[in-house]
């Protein structure tokens, strides 16, 4: 045993004494006339085979240090645009480890740098990185989103979205063209990573400041994938197809036609697992601008529940029929059928005692979409830019839902009443937008334009539903099943809305500017209601028909302070002007208007140096209007505990916010960021509560008192160099308060949650990569100074990806969600465990195939936790549990 520990004690310090044989090479570099030269890329190559060891970015100053470089002959290999690529000899020995380096001029643009420093994996240029993809080694089946994962200073999220420098992407183009309208998972997840050549990440002008060379500092974070060039023009695509056990199956597939500035893209996949053609996130920004105050539906909501079917497919089309007019147009058509069944358990704090609630339900949802959209740019000459957009979409749901509630003290044995219902309902929806706008840039001074639009829009909603319900008291009633309706509703709306906008930019000083402008908003919405109670003549007094015309003026004044070449400060004082009636009829006519001004400040700082520093910060008001359900003058019986009341004479509120984004870079992958969001509402619409002890309420809907929001978090992201890992933090705060009047009695609401959570990701070997990450919540909260439920929830994730031979991959993943005991629930912890093999199975890559085990240890329960109201609720919807799928996928290449 001895003998060991001395041999065990010997291999260490030999290990740490052959680790103090190697230096940091550094130095500094300057131009011929001793200037430091900044953010100057560096490749330490073999000097035998050229290959790259180690890479970096130099400081804005000009100094740069590569670590652990062991003694021997090198190549430094240095690129900058502006600069001549260089490939400088050194001999690194123990008595030499510094090396100035001077860099000569020249006029040699980034594509030629990025051809002559083959070795360089990364080159800024001004506030653009490129990398060069042929640096960072992926498997043959890898996505773009794989490649992505690779790139020190770019994250990809668990849910997709990717950040870069700490900023998250809100775009992502194609050879410098929109991709079914710029969304990232459309092309992050579909698109193959060895098309590409190079990733441009590109803090982007908004385009008035691109047009008009202005500098307002506005920017949103957009990478481009530059393809290679036999992509460029020619086709490819892939299609990949599955089938498993419990009739589970996958079928995606794309296919791309390219040839000069002539871009068709297709997408299509039906699967029967829960997989969306587009997450609910990107539908919503296929160059979605419709304008729609009070008939507003969205066909996405953020979190799914259920089991889901899904079928559809998009086309992107991309071209320039004529000289300075570009055309992108995108249609998307789905069909979407959701099963879903729910338990609901909930602890509900009344005025004079806590009680149980159990909830069961069932439904049977399905979703028709189509979406058409188109953007048409065009520049007739220097001085003149018109864009034009048009989008039009349909929505037809069928739902059929059931749901059984009982409420009881202290054990669900004990019932103090059940309710049942039963919905039947069908929707046909649609929607119009269109817009045209125009800039006209001044003949002597193109800092001084003028910006002007038009927008038309109209917004249908139709929908039938049949409803019946009951209530019990001590008993438990049957769970429903094909009721006949007590009331049958039908429901007809029409908006139509027109909008104008007019401003003039002038440029008073190279320091100083100014905007007046005005803008106005007329829409007109038509509403026809009718309750029919089952073999009764029609409800008059709950089915109300009218219409509210609402006018929006909004008169401002820019004033924008170039305070220096890095920060920009805007302040706009602006005038609200809003008009509007609202007529309902019923068993008699109701009626409410306003013609009433606001006071609408702004005020935001925009500041940036390219890799060093963002910053964002805005204080501001906007007036919000009730939602026009809230406005009807109508007596909701439907829900058997919930009886709502309308109130058509709510009136608008304003809503106060602040908001402050920095973010302090310190190279490629290092960054500290700080969020900050706080809004203040004043007379927000809130609920006027008459419930008993059995959890039987009427609600009336009322603007009242105030309501608090903040949101705080600090984030941290740093290469961990000694094991070649990045690792990440973030620390957040959430804080709210909010009022409530019940049986009389004001209530404040308060809720809190503090969070933190860490990941560890290692992306930098050839043959593996893995990510580690943990995130931990404590929630708490009270109402009328009672403290509610709190419970903590923690969530656990892990990935490893192995490489071990040429064409074949592995990969596992573990997420797991762990939540703390309360009275309501009790602990849980749910894993859900998948894993994938892959294997190509010729040299072109053409041919794969795979397995996936999905759900491995059967635990996944898609629950949910949160409070609402007065009551904390634990959420258990139905989910897609185990199964092992074999997949097939063929890529489409070009010959």
């Amino acid at each position: 045993m001895p003998k060991t520990c001395i041999t065990l004690c010997a291999l260490i310090f030999f290990c740490f004494h052959v680790k103090a044989q190697s230096y940091s090479v550094s130095g500094h570099l300057a131009d011929s006339t001793g200037v430091a030269v900044p953010y100057a890329s560096l490749a330490l190559a073999d000097k035998v085979d050229t290959n790259t060891l180690q890479f970096t970015v130099a400081s804005e100053s000009g100094y740069y240090t590569l670590k652990n470089v062991e003694p021997n002959d090198y190549y430094i290999v240095l690129a900058c645009v502006g600069y001549e690529v260089k490939y400088v000899p050194i001999s690194v020995t123990k008595n030499k480890a510094n090396f100035d380096i001077e860099m000569i001029s020249a006029a040699i643009s980034m594509k030629e740098v990025m051809v002559q420093a083959r070795k360089i994996p990364i080159l800024m240029n001004g506030d653009t990185v490129v990398y060069n993809s042929s640096s960072f080694k992926t498997q043959s089946n890898a996505t773009v989103e794989d490649l992505m994962k690779k790139l020190p200073g770019v994250q990809v999220g668990k849910d997709g979205t990717l950040t870069a420098e700490g900023e998250k992407v809100t775009k992502v183009l194609i050879n410098g063209k929109e991709f079914f309208g710029g969304n990232v998972e459309a092309a992050t997840k579909n698109l193959d990573a060895d098309l590409v050549d190079k990733i441009e990440v590109i803090d982007k002008k908004t385009d008035e400041d691109e047009f008009t060379d202005g500098d307002s500092k506005e920017t949103e974070k957009v990478i481009n994938l530059v393809l290679k060039e036999k992509h460029s023009n020619g086709y490819f695509g892939k299609i990949r197809g599955g089938y498993g056990t419990g009739d589970v199956y996958d079928v995606h597939g794309n296919i791309n036609f390219f040839r000069d500035a002539t871009q068709l893209s297709l997408i299509g996949g039906l699967n029967n697992i829960s997989k969306r053609l587009y997450g609910w996130r990107d539908m919503q920004t296929l160059n979605s601008f419709s304008i729609n105050p009070m008939n507003n539906w969205n066909s996405y909501t953020s979190r799914g529940s259920g089991v889901s079917s899904n079928t559809g497919i998009g086309a992107n089309l991309h071209f320039e029929p004529l000289e300075k007019v570009k055309v992108d147009l995108s249609y998307i058509v789905t069909d979407i059928e959701t099963v879903d069944t729910s338990l609901y358990n909930s602890e509900v704090y009344l005025p004079t005692n806590t009680l149980f609630s159990e909830s069961q339900g069932f439904s049977l949802i399905q979703d028709q979409n189509h979406k058409v959209s188109s953007k048409i740019e065009f520049e007739p000459d220097t001085l003149n830019r018109i864009v034009a957009r048009f989008q039009y979409e349909t929505l037809a749901n069928d739902r059929n839902s059931t749901n059984l509630t009982f409420n009881f003290r202290d054990s669900s044995q004990n019932v103090l009443n059940s309710g049942v219902s039963e919905v039947n309902s069908g929707k046909q929806n649609s929607k119009l937008a269109s817009k045209i706008h125009w800039t006209r840039k001044a003949k002597k001074n193109s800092k001084n334009y003028f910006l002007g639009s038009v927008y038309y829009g109209n917004s249908f909603v139709n929908q039938g539903e049949g409803n019946y319900f009951n209530t019990v008291s001590n008993a438990l009633l049957k769970f429903p099943q094909n009721e006949a309706p007590l009331i049958r509703t039908d429901l007809a709306t029409d908006e139509q809305t027109f909008a104008t906008t007019s401003a003039f930019h002038l440029e008073i000083s190279k320091k100083f500017s100014i905007q007046p402008g005005v803008n106005w908003m007329g829409s007109k919405y038509s509403h026809d209601f009718q309750w029919k109670p089952n073999d009764a003549p029609l409800l008059e007094s709950n089915s109300p028909s009218g219409n509210v015309r609402s006018d929006n003026l909004e008169y401002f004044m820019h004033f924008i302070f170039k305070i220096d070449s890095f920060t920009t400060l805007r302040v706009v004082p602006e005038v609200n002007q809003m008009i509007e009636t609202r007529s309902f009829s019923t068993d008699t006519l109701q009626e409410f208007s306003f013609n009433k001004y606001y006071f609408i400040p702004f005020v935001f700082v925009q500041s940036s140096k390219p890799h060093k520093y963002n910053l964002y910060a805005h204080l501001r008001a906007n007036v919000e209007r009730p939602q026009t359900a809230q406005l009807l003058p109508v007596v909701n019986t439907t829900d058997p505990y919930n009886t709502i009341v309308g109130n058509i004479q709510l009136k608008n509120f304003i809503r106060y916010s602040g908001y402050m984004n920095y973010r302090k870079l310190f190279g490629l992958g290092k960054f500290i960021s700080l969020n900050s969001w706080n809004t203040h509402t004043l007379n927000p619409v809130v609920s006027k509560l008459s419930v008993d002890e059995f959890n039987y309420s009427t609600r009336e809907i009322l603007n009242y008192k105030n309501a608090t929001q903040t949101s705080q978090t600090l984030s941290v992201q740093w290469p961990f160099k000694p094991l070649k890992a990045s690792i990440s933090g973030e620390l957040g705060y959430e804080w709210s308060q909010s009022f409530q009047i019940q049986n009389e009695v004001d209530l404040e609401q308060i809720n809190s949650s503090t969070s933190v959570g860490t990941e560890l990701q290692w992306n930098e070997f050839d043959k593996w990569s893995m990510s580690l990450g943990a995130d931990m919540a404590w929630n708490r909260g009270s109402i009328g100074g009672q403290s509610n439920n709190k419970f903590t929830n923690q969530s656990y994730y892990a990935e490893l990806v192995l490489n071990p031979i040429k064409r074949l991959e592995w990969s596992a993943e573990l997420d797991m969600e762990v939540y703390g005991a309360s009275a309501a629930a009790g602990a849980q912890s749910i894993p859900i465990l998948t894993s994938q093999l892959s294997y190509s199975m010729d040299s072109s890559d053409r041919w794969s195939i795979g397995l996936k085990a999905f759900d491995i240890l059967d635990q996944n329960q898609n629950l949910w936790r949160y409070w609402t109201a007065n009551r904390f609720i634990q959420s258990q919807n139905l989910a897609v549990r185990r199964y092992v799928m074999f997949t097939v996928r063929y890529k489409i290449k070009k010959p």
